[in-house]
């Protein structure tokens, strides 16, 4: 038995020739409250958010990093897929299939439609697939980063007790690290055109009195911005599209750079006194 607290209590009855059966009925006893304890520890480590967050997310990057390495066009869908997973892994959308708001869940309005959009006509352009690979990347090392300090504050709590062993509590979880280190070597040397994640201020272009509301319109009537993405936040969330909503679809890589190209010519037409330089994109 390690150094600890039971340890002193046991050596304390024999000292007091307390019966050897006595001591042995005592250890029996208090075996069973610590796996009471344990598992009374365990159930609260598993059911915290950021554990179980990042215990869904383990196969899906596992999956995701096999396919940026593979790199085939005919992956580009699984990776959006499992992109949706760590985006939020417990959206009901299954793969291949058209998803609704209801299965979406906690991933945002715009990244439902890119899925869809997908799922229609296939295929990624390089810049998408190397943002979503490295986007992905960056969502599971923060989920990681997360569960790893839940584990230690566990772990720290278990040692004030000194009477159970971490290792009926907290189980190592997360990918192979020969597996990791290959996503890490692969996606981070990625390139991204900077020119097409960075997005546009149009806050900064507006002339005094203008209105962002007005510009989305244009761009909806104009077919630069898809309608559909307008009605699922309009009847289905309950709100208008943003520059939130803008800002992240350019960044993610929604809009081909032919949409960006088309974008800024709008732009460039519609406030010809603002500098349109971060733009580009020729």
């Amino acid at each position: 038995m390690s150094a600890g607290p039971m340890k002193d209590k046991y050596m304390a009855m024999l000292q007091s020739n307390v019966e050897p059966n006595e001591i042995f009925k005592s250890m029996i006893q208090n075996r069973g409250d610590i796996m009471d304890q344990e598992g009374a520890f365990r159930k609260e480590f598993y059911n915290h958010e950021y554990v179980a967050n990042y215990r869904a997310m383990i196969p899906f990057y596992d999956d995701l990093v096999s396919m940026a390495v593979r790199g085939l066009p005919s992956d580009d869908l699984a990776i959006v897929f499992r992109f949706m997973k760590l985006l939020d892994p417990r959206s009901t959308v299954r793969e291949g299939e058209q998803a609704s708001v209801r299965q979406l869940g906690g991933i945002p309005a715009w990244a439902g439609a890119f899925y869809n959009q997908v799922v229609g006509a296939g295929g990624l352009t390089k810049d998408q697939r190397n943002f979503i690979l490295q986007t992905s990347r960056d969502i599971f090392n923060q989920s990681k980063k997360n569960y790893e300090n839940i584990a230690q504050q566990t772990t720290e709590r278990v040692d004030r007790y000194g009477n159970m062993d971490i290792r009926n509590i907290v189980e190592p979880l997360g990918i192979s690290e020969e597996q990791y280190k290959k996503g890490e070597n692969y996606i981070s040397n990625l390139a991204i055109d900077e020119r097409l994640t960075t997005p546009p201020k149009i806050e900064e272009m507006l002339p005094q009195g203008a209105s962002l509301r007005d510009v989305w319109q244009d761009m909806r009537n104009q077919g630069l911005i898809r309608n559909s993405i307008f009605v699922k936040l309009e009847d289905e969330y309950g709100r208008t599209f943003n520059n939130f909503d803008f800002r992240q679809m350019w960044t993610a890589g929604h809009f081909s750079k032919q949409d960006k190209i088309k974008i800024k010519k709008y732009l460039e037409e519609k406030y010809p006194d603002f500098t349109h330089d971060y733009l580009n994109l020729d």
